[in-house]
């Protein structure tokens, strides 16, 4: 059940902040800088990993763009699927590979009120459709919003709700805590650190342009709609849940042009299998295995 929580939250949290949750707006409230329009890109690549059932496998890799201007965000993704041994697939395909991509389309908006020096709030809505082909039935909802205060200079609190919707599978968690703590979020040099979901990361500052993050992200994963003719399942569904242990350099390029270089390991992974009801659930842990990503990140 913790593993869905996860992926439902992942869907709302991911869009409405494109680094850490806690963290950045922690920052935003110790700088008060001027909302600003972005475009962010990211390559990810999983090796091949195994299903811990049957004896096929499959090695991922996505391609992400995120757009952002003032309150809004809107993101693209696609993810490739490489199989080995397709025909051993947990469920019958007629020896087709049983997908080759996934597509995605995020949309979220937020809005910040601060009603003291101390306290920030912010509400989050949106939505995303997640289809192999067709998009239909595919929209997840949510809605959500948190407090953050500033205990004192270096450390803050954060404490909300999130819920969460999709239009055809039932969540074990459709509302959930949001909860975290950050230290010395808004420092340029030295340690600072956050604590809670969705995401955990420490980071050492060498320069106020550079520094090494160790992240243990829980956002990977989401539900998606199989084409109509789907070998696995015909306009069934499936939930895919990552969590990751990731090593990133994040350095500054120039003016105003973020970069960031990481090595990982996923320490969890699992595949849900649903018919076009989103009944007949069907549950397959993964092989975990090593990742890597590139990111930028420019405003404009």
């Amino acid at each position: 059940m913790r593993n869905r929580m996860i992926t439902m939250m992942s869907v709302g949290l991911a869009l409405c902040t494109s680094r850490g949750l806690l963290a950045d707006e922690a920052q935003n409230q110790a700088e008060a800088p001027e909302p600003s329009s972005f475009w962010q890109a990211r390559v990810y690549a999983l090796g091949d990993s195994a299903l811990k059932e049957g004896a096929a496998s499959y090695a991922t890799s996505h391609v992400a763009l995120e757009l952002g201007h003032r309150q809004w965000r809107l993101g693209l993704e696609r993810q490739f699927f490489a199989w080995r041994s397709a025909a051993a697939f947990v469920e019958e395909t007629g020896g087709r590979d049983p997908w080759s991509f996934f597509n995605r389309v995020k949309v979220g908006f937020s809005h910040q009120y601060r009603p003291s020096a101390r306290w920030m709030v912010e509400m989050l809505a949106g939505g995303a459709l997640g289809f192999e082909e067709e998009a239909s039935d595919s929209l997840t909802g949510y809605l959500g919003g948190y407090g953050l205060c500033r205990l004192n200079p270096r450390l803050f609190v954060l404490a909300g709700v999130f819920y969460s919707r999709h239009q055809k599978i039932e969540t074990d968690f459709d509302l959930v805590p949001i909860l975290g703590v950050a230290w010395n979020p808004g420092e340029k040099r030295g340690f600072s650190a956050q604590l809670g979901l969705p995401e955990t990361q420490a980071r050492w500052h060498f320069t106020e342009r550079t520094r090494l993050v160790l992240d243990l992200n829980t956002l990977g994963g989401g539900v998606t709609r199989l084409a109509n003719d789907s070998p696995v399942r015909e306009r069934g569904y499936v939930e895919l849940s990552n969590a990751s242990l990731t090593l990133r350099l994040e350095t500054r390029l120039g003016d105003d042009l973020d970069v960031s270089l990481g090595i990982g390991h996923s320490v969890h992974r699992e595949m849900n299998i649903y018919d076009k009801d989103g009944g007949n659930r069907r549950s397959v842990d993964i092989e975990r295995g090593p990742s890597i990503e590139i990111a930028c990140r420019k405003p404009f």
